[in-house]
């Protein structure tokens, strides 16, 4: 009896995985970003250097209005030249 209770946790383990995974996929990267402020303080964002596409994200972040009410503070890196 443990066997089957065992398994049949580990399947929907599994099958609940799935779902989370596949909803997340389908998730406005965003909303998902915003979202990430209700369970944490602090998010960090990874970017690659040059890329379009991850300035053309942040753009769409922070202009959200939902952004500005749940975020208090925001840092950029800078380059310093002298």
């Amino acid at each position: 009896m443990k066997t089957i209770v065992s398994v049949v946790a580990v399947l929907a383990y599994a099958f609940s995985s799935r779902a989370q995974l596949a909803a997340t996929r389908r998730a406005d990267p965003v909303q998902t970003v915003i979202a990430a402020f209700d369970r944490v303080n602090l998010v960090g964002l990874g970017e690659r250097d040059g890329a379009l596409e991850d300035s053309q994200f942040r753009l769409r972040l922070i202009r959200d209005p939902e952004f500005s009410r749940k975020v208090n503070d925001r840092t950029t890196p800078s380059i310093f030249t002298t």
